[in-house]
């Protein structure tokens, strides 16, 4: 039995739509949040590059997988 998340290897052409769309939004708050990352003092820039470690983390999931689905 397999619990693990499963990706249909023959994904509809929204699910390549889907994926640059969320790309965009991610790469815009990471750009977002890099802009007051480098206005914050020091103990701001703690907790904000958490964030970014977050959504770098994101992108780099949703690459893999639109490359693993041939998008």
């Amino acid at each position: 039995m397999n619990t693990g998340t499963q990706i249909d290897l023959f994904a509809p052409p929204e699910t390549a739509h889907w994926i640059d769309k969320r790309l965009y939004q991610l790469r815009e708050h990471e750009r977002d949040w890099t802009r007051d990352f480098l206005n914050a003092n020091d103990e701001k820039q703690g907790e904000i590059s958490l964030v970014l470690v977050h959504i770098k983390m994101h992108i780099g999931d949703l690459e893999k997988a639109k490359q693993e689905l041939g998008l």
